[in-house]
């Protein structure tokens, strides 16, 4: 933007000082560039901002150096590679140790069915003299009575809470499907419109900045229309960034959702 304001205040001096332009042009194009500086004094001070957050979050003693390029993220998988590794995502892999226990659950429900056996064996001696010892051994089997008051009603409880458990993981995978199907339909649309933009749009927004600023220059238009086709140029400059901001989000959240959880025994 620096560049650009001040090609068209170089242009506004050269027609005032050949008395083909005015000078209210010239304050105009001036006025443009200094206002620069409020911007960036503003930006400054966000991204001061930022890092002092970032710092906080991090729980770092100062504020981090953070690189000026975009992160370098692999491609990510196809569409079919990552609903095939879905099943592995960390957040189904806990769904599914869930469903697991609930299942475990029901068959320890189950249990109250059986009856109890217990073995006992007793060994001692009489208090009178001459008594001989004695051993006595016994078995007892508890038997289940009325069920329904316990047994039924605790393996009932026991089945809803793993039907809970088995929704919550379909639930589960299918809003990670959902999700993972509108991430790559965003990032495959966002990777085109990048390209469209900074091989078409971008590209021609400065060939008509620069053809207006010729104009303006040989006096045929006047500086709104170079200043109006410059903020063309800076409107797709900052699209064209917007879209590699968003294009990194969403590979990073493929990436998040194609993450591979430990495999449970």
């Amino acid at each position: 933007q620096e560049q650009l304001q001040a090609e068209s205040v170089q242009a506004a001096l050269i027609l005032y000082r050949s008395a083909q332009g005015s000078q209210a042009d010239v304050l105009r194009a001036q006025l443009a560039r200094d206002s620069l500086a409020n911007d960036i004094s503003k930006l400054q001070a966000e991204r001061a901002s930022d890092l002092a957050q970032i710092a906080q979050i991090l729980d770092l003693p100062e504020p981090p150096s953070i690189e000026k390029q975009w992160p370098n993220l692999p491609p990510p998988p196809t569409l079919a590679q990552a609903e095939a590794r879905l099943s592995g995502q960390p957040l189904l892999r806990s769904a599914q140790a869930q469903t697991r226990a609930a299942q475990i659950g029901v068959q320890v429900a189950k249990r109250g069915y059986w009856p109890e056996v217990t073995v006992s064996v007793d060994y001692g001696q009489d208090f009178y003299p001459g008594s001989p010892n004695w051993l006595s051994a016994g078995v007892n089997l508890s038997l289940p009575i009325f069920p329904g008051n316990r047994q039924d009603q605790d393996v009932a409880a026991a089945r809803a809470k793993a039907l809970q458990a088995q929704y919550r993981y379909d639930d589960q995978h299918l809003a990670l499907t959902q999700q993972e199907r509108a991430t790559f339909a965003r990032y495959e649309a966002l990777k085109a419109q990048l390209e469209r933009t900074e091989r078409q749009l971008l590209p021609t927004a400065r060939d008509a900045f620069s053809a207006t600023l010729a104009a303006y220059a040989a006096g045929r238009v006047e500086l709104s229309a170079v200043l109006r086709t410059q903020k063309e140029v800076l409107d797709y400059a900052l699209t064209s960034l917007q879209y590699r901001r968003d294009l990194a989000l969403s590979a990073a959240e493929l990436d998040f959702l194609a993450t591979q959880g430990a495999t449970q025994p």
